[in-house]
């Protein structure tokens, strides 16, 4: 059977079996037309025809014979209605070539300039993403904390500074249940908070360069910017607030006069993390001191905390300050009375014996006033009646700290530093009075009645005496043969370093007619001036406080109020062992804190040791004066 009866009824012409036959009633349609788009699909296999004599008439015998330019023009003769009928017609099933050479046949490129190519589908989705995707802004949780590096300094201030600035645990941290609290009601005090955090932070050591690395995208250069910008808002801030009329009945009023006390505690805190050798402490200090006054805080809590601390650093203050300063001292009678301290963190305050200190120091401050006005005696009945109280006052008290608390053992460090603060005060390095020889002015037979042996009740300073006395052990040889009694008995007058007889001693003073028979050298001796170095009491009480000292881990929130004692002791370290041991305990304390004032607590005792070198014993009996000498106005606390 033939391709041709295989096919139920005609196809369609739209079929792909274009060249399936026709019917032969419409046989003539498919004669030659040269314009014709359909003469091959509609002719294929219909070019030798039996009959020649059907519908001949209209097509000319003699188209073979033309040109091959000859144009021929052969009318198409369309299939009518009638014979095809549609419903015989089917859908010729698609060859498999056809179907694949479709797939594969690509899409004619237009004329003109070529395109680019187009981008990949990933990377136009995410531009796409970019486009469509909303805008929103992420507003700062807390006031102030915007960038990077705001969060690292809150961070800082938050997991370490917090730490270090108190002796107390997480259970009763003050500087985070009460300041942070209170910051994020005020925006100056969070800038104050920014700004001290960046004050603290050593980006030189391990701990600065680990926060650098875990955030690339933050520099010393942008830490230091923003705390800078930290510290000028906060210090705008508060300047507002105080040209701003308090009005005690506004709601806001206990919020802002709070924050303004934490900014002051801000700034008093920023002079001791950057180790400020300028005074500027005291300026905050008496800032304090005028606000408690007229505006003390509503909160019974607030106000026990701030009070302990600034009357803390009031105290710690003294120990530096210096009657040249230029600046009036900042201990008064009023704040000398007991302060009533419900639950207090720090020593010394609520106890009441810094109120010892306060007074050695003004017992100290006594005798530099006598000594540089040459008056004696330097230590009379009445500081030796005051000194003999402050050692009673300190022999009674007692710490008040539960054993096993770090400010239980701290406590009788802070006792044994007021003993070797007192025993330094009242025991000044004194002009040692050399031999003294007595001179004769005639024959041995001649009578000597001229000279006299007045003994007399001496201070501890006996300056007229030491300068009219003779120094050179040579010219007493002749005296010796004459008056040896004497003279033996003048030499045994000396006072030793432990100065038992400092109280009982007996002066030689010569006649005119000696004065006028002796060289100058013997009227104006050299002064010896001799120290306590020797003596066995201060030894110990060096030593055993050293001991405690190096009791505390490296980690021990004690750490935090070890740079009082340390001045106090390292002033009377005289021995080489000594110094290096006590630097260690500073090394110590600047680790665990942070705190750049205890390089200048070390700049200090590095010269009061220099000047005990030297055998300046004077000089270094009062350091403060060396402080004032080095620029060193600072806070030891």
């Amino acid at each position: 059977m033939s391709a041709q009866s295989s096919i139920e009824g005609p196809l369609s012409p739209v079929s792909s079996r274009m060249d399936a036959l026709m019917d032969k009633s419409s046989a003539l349609t498919t004669a030659y037309s040269a314009p014709s788009s359909c003469a091959d699909s509609w002719g294929n296999g219909h070019g030798d025809r039996d009959d020649p004599g059907e519908g001949d008439s209209d097509v000319p015998l003699d188209y073979l014979d033309r040109g091959p330019t000859a144009s021929i023009t052969v009318l198409k003769l369309e299939p009518t209605d009638d014979d095809i009928n549609l419903d015989d017609v089917t859908t010729g099933p698609i060859p498999l070539d056809a179907a694949h050479d479709a797939s594969e046949a690509k899409q004619k490129r237009p004329r003109g300039r070529p395109r680019k190519m187009p981008p990949d589908t990933a990377i136009f989705t995410k531009l796409m993403q970019q486009d469509s995707q909303p805008v929103i802004t992420m507003q700062p949780i807390f006031h102030g904390v915007e960038t990077v590096e705001d969060r690292i300094l809150w961070k800082h201030y938050f997991t370490h500074l917090s730490n270090v600035l108190t002796v107390e645990g997480e259970a009763r941290n003050a500087f985070k249940d009460i300041i942070l609290p209170l910051a994020n009601e005020h925006q100056g005090l969070m800038h104050s908070i920014l700004a001290v955090s960046s004050k603290h932070i050593d980006l030189d050591s391990p701990y600065g360069s680990r926060i650098l690395n875990d955030n690339p995208t933050a520099t010393r250069e942008s830490l230091q910017h923003r705390g800078d910008f930290h510290h000028d808002e906060a210090l705008d801030r508060l300047y507002k607030d105080l040209d701003t009329l308090a009005n005690k009945d506004d709601p806001a009023y206990a919020t802002v006069l709070a924050a303004r006390y934490g900014q002051m505690l801000c700034l008093l805190l920023q002079t001791r993390a950057e180790g400020n050798p300028r005074g500027e402490h005291r300026v905050h200090l008496q800032a304090y001191q005028t606000l408690i006054q007229h505006s003390p805080p509503e909160n019974e809590v607030f106000r026990s905390f701030i009070t302990e601390f600034f009357q803390y650093h009031i105290f710690a203050d003294d120990l530096l300050w210096y009657s040249g300063l230029g600046c009036s001292r900042l201990l008064s009678e009023n704040l000398l009375r007991h302060v009533s301290v419900p639950k207090p963190r720090l020593i010394g305050i609520g106890d009441g014996l810094f109120r010892c200190l306060s007074q050695i120091t003004s017992l100290r401050n006594s005798i530099r006033e006598k000594m540089a006005a040459s008056r004696e005696p330097v230590v009379d009945y009445t500081s030796l009646y005051r000194a003999s109280e402050i050692d009673a006052a300190i022999r009674d008290w007692t710490p008040r700290w539960p054993p096993g608390d770090s400010r239980h053992r701290v406590g009788p460090l802070y006792r044994q530093m007021m003993w070797v603060y007192l025993y330094r005060t009242i025991y000044p390095p004194l002009p040692s009075p050399p031999p003294r020889p007595t001179i004769t002015t005639g024959p041995p037979n001649r009578d000597q009645s001229h000279v006299s042996d007045a003994q007399r009740r001496s201070s501890m300073v006996s300056m007229v005496s030491s300068v009219e006395s003779s120094a050179a052990s040579n010219t007493m040889s002749p005296c010796r043969t004459e008056f040896g009694s004497h003279a033996a008995h003048s030499c045994s007058s000396s006072r030793n370093p432990s100065r038992t007889n400092s109280m009982h001693e007996i002066d030689w003073t010569p006649s005119i007619v000696e004065r006028s028979q002796m060289p100058p050298e013997f009227l104006f001796p050299p002064l010896v001036t001799r120290s306590s170095s020797d003596d066995s009491r201060i030894k110990l009480a060096v030593e055993e406080s050293l001991t405690i000292f190096e009791s505390f881990s490296l980690s021990d929130p004690a750490q935090t109020l070890l740079l009082i004692p340390c001045i106090v002791i390292g002033t009377a370290c005289f021995s080489v062992r000594q110094r290096e041991r006590l630097r260690a305990v500073v090394k110590v304390i600047r680790g665990y804190t942070g705190l750049r004032n205890c390089d200048r607590l070390t700049e200090l005792l590095e010269e009061v040791w220099s000047q005990m070198d030297k055998g300046e014993w004077m000089v270094a009996w009062d350091w403060q004066a060396i402080a004032k000498s080095l620029h060193l106005d600072f806070i030891c606390a």
